[in-house]
């Protein structure tokens, strides 16, 4: 033939052998009869394994040739019917046969052809019909007049047709009855026998437990995001019976619970107890520009423990209501009616190189963008609701939410973890483990990473602090740093500088917390001396409020703080002056921290010399401690005056301030009591223990014996361990020399008592008109007064007794 037809064509057999490379065998043929079922309303899917053998008479059957597909085969039944578009469309094999219906599972007519992993003849009832596909034409032989449409629709009212044998395999499986049209759908998948030009798997009932097993594995995922299908029962049904026996039983029940379901998963084997998975499941839904519905879902996975639910992070998955088998890398599932691959194995993107991939990847953005983040957003508020109400037991508040770093596939996943924080960060999803309170960002705070951290070898943030923090209340929200960078916290951290901020103006509640605040100051001190120098902010911030607070622990508990300037360093020379009772020593915790010392040093603790006040001060309670314990009054009083003496050294000549001559008024020093061997009365024993400087008399030298000889009956001698210096005896009016009045009062009581004493009184007497000697020299006018007094007495000593000075003579003259 000079014309001859010769236009490109491909058998379907090839076709079909074709699209079964892209489809898995085995759970995926269940998927995509679930997928039917759940888009055609029915809520109910039965899947039954038939081992038995049908009538293979040929006569008996109204196809003859189909006797060999009359052995045990896979029946799948939901309880929808066929619409008549349906029927239309399951015979589509090109695909797009939804298009128009964005929330329908299966978007492309290919994914039925997945059965043929099992059949080459597959065949179902819906309504009044029977549909037979023998895309092999083995079965319908001569039956089969239009070889472009390799099937036969049969109407079950046929008479031949109910009188024959061939609706057998079918008959008293879910309540179909050929008598009668079908309130269902029933798909048959006999078995192939032998391999075929479309496949060669050959299924049996090893094949077929290994379904069973795998439906097991997934059941939860498999159901949780169908809209209408809340049960799937896998049965089989031997070869030697007509029983169905139940192998899993999956059934899927709802709760309300505020703007979220709680679902429950339940998967119950072989009749035997059931176990469940429980899902908290949220969904938003919006129309598009195009009035084309965006739906997206997303679930957590909840675990009951007594009596209350705990959340779990799980292996994330996307789904289009059925599990793509394609891991995202979040914690929860995510379903939407994505732009699907035709396929099912995963997502359109951008990198997807069709000529679909730029439109159908847009959408799935769009999805990313809007419903998705909702879904997911409203979720987290439902774990919120569930923890405010009591049923969730350790949640933390953070586990759910995404990372990049953890995606498997950033784009377009990227988009939706970006539109997530945003409305996270708008919202109040902030729990504070300080407060017990769920908060916005604005009203919550976080602690900024290793501050204080005193050396690289400790670069995290003490617990002191952050247990200090949570002591003053303050609203801290425990977040890792890998969540804070999606989120703008500038505003709400806690950095050094505000933490200075927030425990100085706070410290005073933090009395009952005394162990943690005293560990904080001692860490601030520590961090100060390392600063030193630096000229960095955190020095000045620091320097400003150790100085203007009373913030360092002091003897002898730690209970009481005080200024560095108000305290003294107990190694320094001048510690004596003080008990630990008396909380001028920083606390013991503080002083064993070298670098706390160095601060505290820097900021004023008194070392080399101590202020007056304090001098002041230990002078005026000398008394009490004298009552108490006398040999400790005695030496204190030693270190004041060493404290005195510094002190003056440090003032410019002639500048001893108003406030230090004060202490010549307070009665703190000694007065010497009377030696062991003394012949005359002593005064002191007429006085106070303790008398001010100006009532007392005293000697450059260290030895006071010399003063005991001159007025130890008419004056109070300073009780001394060593020399009193000038100055200071000045500053305390101590008497450096005995009066003249007193001396000669001193002299008249020897004289009245000679004649009672046993002791020869010649040191006394030397050691009076030694003093004479002295004042005569150096005095003027007052010597007059004194000779003439002294002419009047009886007060030289010859040996024996004392004389008139009249009666005795320098020099002899012979």
């Amino acid at each position: 033939d000079a014309f001859e037809d010769a236009g490109q064509h491909e058998p379907l057999t090839v076709r079909l052998k074709n699209i079964l490379k892209e489809y898995k065998d085995g759970l995926t043929i269940i998927k995509e009869m679930l997928q039917n079922a759940d888009d055609a309303g029915a809520t109910e899917l039965n899947i039954c394994y038939d081992a038995r053998t049908h009538t293979t008479e040929r006569k008996a059957l109204f196809f003859p040739d189909m006797a060999d597909s009359h052995g045990p085969a896979l029946l799948v039944h939901n309880n929808s019917t066929f619409t008549d578009d349906d029927f239309r469309n399951i015979t589509k094999l090109a695909g797009a046969t939804k298009e128009g219906a964005p929330l329908k599972i299966g978007k492309f007519g290919v994914g039925f052809c997945s059965v043929y992993h099992i059949t080459d003849v597959p065949s179902f009832i819906s309504r009044e019909c029977l549909h037979i596909f023998d895309p092999t034409f083995k079965y319908l032989k001569g039956a089969v007049k239009d070889i472009t449409k390799p099937g036969k629709k049969l109407n079950l009212a046929n008479s031949i047709l109910r009188s024959s044998k061939q609706l057998q395999p079918y008959e008293g499986l879910f309540g179909f009855n050929r008598q009668q049209c079908f309130n269902g759908t029933m798909f048959r998948l006999p078995f192939r026998s032998s391999p075929s030009e479309i496949c060669s798997t050959m299924y049996s009932k090893h094949t077929i437990d290994e379904m069973v097993s795998d439906l097991i594995k997934c059941s939860s995922e498999l159901i949780l995001f169908l809209r209408h299908i809340a049960k799937i029962t896998f049965c089989s049904i031997e070869a030697d019976s007509s029983t169905p026996h139940v192998l899993v039983e999956i059934v899927k029940t709802l709760q309300q619970c505020g703007g979220n379901i709680v679902t429950t998963i339940s998967t119950r084997e072989n009749g035997g107890s059931s176990s469940s998975k429980v899902w908290l499941v949220s969904t938003s839904e919006e129309s598009s520009t195009s009035q084309k519905q965006r739906v997206g879902s997303v679930a957590c996975s909840l675990k009951m423990q007594d009596g209350r639910y705990n959340v779990q992070r799980c292996n994330g998955e996307t789904f289009c209501f059925l599990p793509l088998s394609k891991s995202t890398g979040l914690p929860v599932h995510v379903s939407a009616n994505f732009a699907v691959m035709t396929n099912r194995r995963g997502i359109w993107a951008e990198d997807s190189h069709t000529s679909l991939g730029t439109t159908e990847s847009q959408w799935n953005v769009q999805l990313m963008e809007t419903v998705i983040p909702k879904a997911y957003y409203s979720m987290l508020m439902g774990c919120k609701g569930l923890e405010q109400e009591g049923k969730l037991t350790g949640y933390i508040f953070h586990s759910l939410w995404p990372l990049e770093k953890e995606l498997e596939q950033h784009h377009p996943w990227t988009a939706c973890i970006a539109a997530l924080y945003k409305m996270i960060s708008a919202g109040e999803l902030m729990y504070s483990y300080t407060t017990s309170q769920w908060l916005a960002i604005k009203d919550s705070r976080f602690i900024a990473p290793a501050i204080f951290a005193v050396s690289s070898a400790h670069s995290d943030t003490p617990s002191c602090i952050v247990e200090a923090i949570e002591g003053l209340c303050i609203p801290v929200v425990d977040l890792p740093l890998e969540y804070r960078g999606y989120l703008q916290l500038e505003h709400s951290t806690i950095t050094e500088q505000v933490f200075i901020e927030l425990f100085f103006q706070g410290i005073g509640h933090l009395q009952s917390m005394q162990e943690c605040r005293n560990a904080v100051l001692v860490t601030l001190l520590e961090v100060f001396a390392v600063e030193i120098g630096k000229g960095r902010k955190l020095e000045r911030a620091l320097k400003v409020a150790l100085e203007r607070n009373s913030c360092v622990p002091c003897s002898p508990n730690g209970a009481t703080l005080k200024k560095c300037c108000e305290l003294v360093d107990p190694q320094s020379e001048f510690a004596a002056m003080f008990e630990d009772t008396d909380g001028m020593f920083p606390s013991a915790l503080v002083c064993q921290s070298g670098l706390a010392k160095q601060a505290m040093l820097r900021l004023g603790l008194h070392h080399d010399s101590v202020p007056w006040e304090f001098i002041i001060q230990r002078a005026q309670v000398i008394g009490s401690l004298y009552n108490l314990d006398c040999e400790k009054a005695l030496k204190r009083v030693q270190s004041i005056l060493q404290s005195i003496q510094k002190n003056l050294a440090l003032c410019p000549e002639g500048e001893v301030p108003k406030q230090a001559k004060a202490l010549a008024s307070i009665p703190f020093l000694p007065v010497k009591q009377k030696p062991q061997i003394y012949p005359l009365s002593w005064f002191g024993e007429k006085c106070p223990h303790l008398l001010c400087g100006r009532d007392l008399v005293t000697c450059a030298e260290s030895d006071t014996s010399d003063v005991d000889l001159v007025v130890g009956s008419t004056a109070a001698i300073l009780q001394q361990n060593r020399a009193v210096p000038m100055d200071v005896c000045s500053l305390l009016q101590i008497k450096t020399t005995p009066t003249c009045a007193d001396v000669v009062a001193h002299l008249k009581n020897l004289i009245d008592a000679v004649q009672q004493l046993k002791v020869i009184p010649l040191k006394m007497c030397d050691a009076v008109y030694g003093y004479f000697d002295s004042f005569l020299d150096t005095s003027v006018q007052p010597a007059i007064s004194v000779i003439e007094e002294l002419k009047s007495l009886c007060c030289i000593w010859t040996g024996k007794t004392f004389v008139h000075p009249n009666m005795v003579a320098k020099k002899w003259a012979l």
